[in-house]
């Protein structure tokens, strides 16, 4: 049995659109910065069984839309998983695929009303699943690096947008039609 501690960093890819006029799409990429915890069995013949959890720091805008009548950006702020994993290990090197769960909080904001237009934004958690494919190798007896690949499937979420000012804005609904992440990460082993 083994227990890790761990970096990653990594790059998330949005596609998605949101419910005004006619749909526009927001998609994009970002950076992230974050933790991860990981215990894996390892059985006789090579395979291994574990769980693992992480959580991700976004760094700058996910997606935006840069039309000046509907001037829109998102940002992803937090990304967790929470993950099952099974795969098999061969000398220092172990492949393996992944599952579970994942939530994100994700803050839609823009230029509302005219006259003068205020720059708001909502801040809305959201909940899904994610299943990916990964590599690590043990460089050393307590260290390891790893690649990893998730495809992440959100529910929409609500936000809402209000100008003061002009007494503008309301509802709209940014949906996420899927979100892939490639993450490096470097763990302590124990």
């Amino acid at each position: 049995s083994i227990i890790a501690l761990g970096i990653i960093g990594g790059v998330n890819a949005l596609d998605g659109d949101y419910d005004f006029g006619a749909d526009p799409e927001m998609s994009g990429t970002n950076w992230g910065l974050g933790v991860r915890a990981a215990y894996d069995y390892y059985g006789e013949g090579g395979w291994a069984v574990g769980i693992v959890g992480d959580w991700m720091w976004g760094l700058g805008e996910l997606a935006d839309n840069v039309d000046p009548v509907e001037s829109t950006y998102l940002d992803m702020n937090y990304l967790a998983t929470l993950r099952a994993r099974a795969g098999w290990a061969a000398d220092n090197t172990l492949l393996y695929v992944t599952g579970g769960l994942a939530a994100a909080q994700m803050e839609f904001g823009g230029l509302v009303g005219s006259d003068p237009s205020v720059d708001d934004s909502d801040k809305q958690w959201t909940y899904g699943w994610t299943i990916g494919t990964g590599i690590e190798y043990a460089v050393t007896e307590n260290f390891a690096v790893g690649l990893e690949y998730l495809y992440i499937q959100l529910d929409d979420t609500e936000h809402t947008l209000y100008n003061p000012i002009t007494g503008q804005g309301g509802d709209l609904e940014m949906t996420y039609n899927e979100l892939h992440t490639v993450r490096l990460g470097l763990s302590y082993r124990f």
